[in-house]
């Protein structure tokens, strides 16, 4: 038997006996009554046996009723009793029609930020989703990234000098005598190298037969000279390219002569000679220059005639090379993909067609530039991305070719759909969930004074700034108004600038 039938019938066994007490209770009272009327009243046995059968099932029977209304009324009455922790916690039931709508604007409010939350976990699965994808395939190229570590390291020995080439320029009509000294350098590495300056170290010559330099010991010594626009050519070598520098270094009339005098085995000496080597996370290595010139080989040093065959004579170097090439494409495909990844995102664009700027007055002594601008967002990616706010600003070009900001920022702006809607949630942001959105039309404003409006010219353009989320910088565009008159009379076109 079920609770709720076992409940029901102890309720109904202890209705029915407290009714057959009460009925026995009432039928010696009906007993004694019938006694007394039948001796006053003078009635027959019969008549007063009647009387009292009736008299006893009418009392019963309300005594019966009686106390089954009384126990369910006391049986009601004491479930109704609600204590004050019950009341208090039931106490939305007596809460006033504003109380009730703040607690329903307060589960919209919950709602919507719940909405945003799964929005931004889609998200952020997503770019985690792809972000593991990418780091397992690129796990595979994990021993080319070692292989530019080791690059990395013997930097200094992937640098190979093929050619050093000195030309002097000794002669009597040369006011200031000098030597250029032309470096060329083969990259073998998978990285490109700068040279940067200052070039340190010195080159010393040695002349032949001159056993005693006594005379010219500080003669004999030439300091390198810095690195600059106009004494170096190519200070960049591309991996796996050729490249050189050259170095000016200025003579005065005594060692000119002291050189141009030298014969046979006379020689330049770079040992000393310090040129620094830098790239992606090379600092400062230093170039090997043990090489000598002598005036014998015409001031010239050569490993090989022609760069690309410099090594040829080792089979297993020259394979290194082949290697290293298809490992440098590899990288580089590599660079690119991780270029697009690392990339901008989100982006817009500007209908410049349909975009007008007009000038009105805004009241007393005010007016107003409202720029009517057509753009719509696009997107590379599956991520559902957002666009936080546009603001435009408004700037001037200078004589000196720098731009100046007049208004940082747009004073008010108001936004519609491509069909002229008016969107009232612009604060909301923009989601973008396509590669290419809808276009929309915001309206932004500048408040300005009359006789800054009378100022306006072809060196004042406007700039509008879009703020997404998840992208530190933010993405702009410039763009000229055509015409400041007809701005002021109706409104005048757009045109984008590079």
């Amino acid at each position: 038997m079920s609770q709720p039938t076992k409940t029901a019938a102890r309720w109904f066994a202890r209705t029915v006996a407290g009714g057959i007490i009460e009925g026995v209770a009432f039928l010696v009272a009906a007993a004694l009554f019938i006694a007394v009327w039948t001796s006053l009243k003078g009635l027959s046995l019969p008549q007063a046996i009647l009387l009292a059968v009736g008299s006893t099932l009418a009392l019963s029977t309300s005594a019966l009723l009686l106390s089954t209304a009384y126990r369910r009324l006391t049986k009601k009455e004491k479930n109704t009793v609600i204590s004050g922790e019950q009341l208090k916690s039931d106490s939305r039931v007596y809460m006033s029609v504003e109380e009730k709508q703040t607690l329903l604007d307060e589960r919209k409010e919950a709602n919507q930020k719940l909405l945003e939350i799964a929005v931004q976990k889609e998200v952020v699965d997503k770019d985690l989703a792809s972000a593991i994808s990418e780091r397992d395939r690129l796990a595979q190229y994990k021993w080319l990234y070692a292989e530019a570590e080791k690059d990395k390291q013997n930097i200094e020995h992937l640098i190979k000098i093929f050619i050093i080439d000195a030309q002097p320029h000794l002669e009597d009509d040369v006011p200031n005598p000098f030597i250029d000294f032309r470096f060329g350098l083969f990259n073998l590495s998978l990285y490109d190298i700068s040279i940067t300056n200052p070039i340190g170290g010195y080159i010393t010559f040695m002349r032949e037969g001159k056993e005693d330099r006594d005379g010219f010991k500080e003669n004999a010594v030439l300091k390198a000279i810095d690195l600059d626009e106009h004494d170096v050519s190519s200070p960049i070598v591309p991996s796996r390219q050729a490249g050189g520098i050259r170095i000016r270094q200025w003579l005065t009339p005594k060692e000119a002569e002291y050189i141009a005098a030298s014969v046979g085995k006379s020689a330049f000496w770079f040992h000393e000679l310090r040129i620094r080597l830098n790239g992606e996370g090379i600092i400062d290595k230093r170039l090997y220059t043990g090489q000598i010139v002598t005036k014998a080989d015409n001031w010239t040093w050569r490993s090989y005639s022609d760069p690309s065959t410099c090594f040829a004579y080792d089979t297993k170097l020259g394979f290194e090379v082949r290697e290293r090439t298809t490992l440098l494409t590899e990288l580089e495909t590599l660079r690119s993909q991780i270029k697009v990844l690392t990339e901008t995102k989100l982006w817009f664009s500007i209908k410049a067609k349909t975009s007008r700027v007009r000038i009105d007055g805004y009241g007393g002594q005010t007016r107003r530039i409202e720029a009517n601008i057509m753009l719509r967002c696009e997107k590379l990616g599956d991520s559902i991305l957002a666009v936080r706010e546009f603001h435009a600003a408004l700037l001037e070009d200078l004589p000196s070719g720098e731009k100046e900001t007049l208004i940082e920022r747009d004073h008010f702006q108001v936004l519609w759909d491509e069909k002229d809607n008016l969107i009232e949630d612009a604060e909301d942001g923009w989601i973008v969930d396509r590669p290419a959105t809808p276009y929309r039309k915001y309206q932004f404003s500048f408040v300005i004074k009359p006789e800054f409006e009378a100022s306006l010219s072809r060196e004042h353009f406007l700039r509008v700034d879009m703020f997404a989320i998840g992208q530190d910088e933010p993405v702009s565009i410039t763009f000229s108004v055509n015409n400041w008159d007809d701005a002021r009379r109706a409104d005048s076109g757009i045109t984008l600038r590079d």
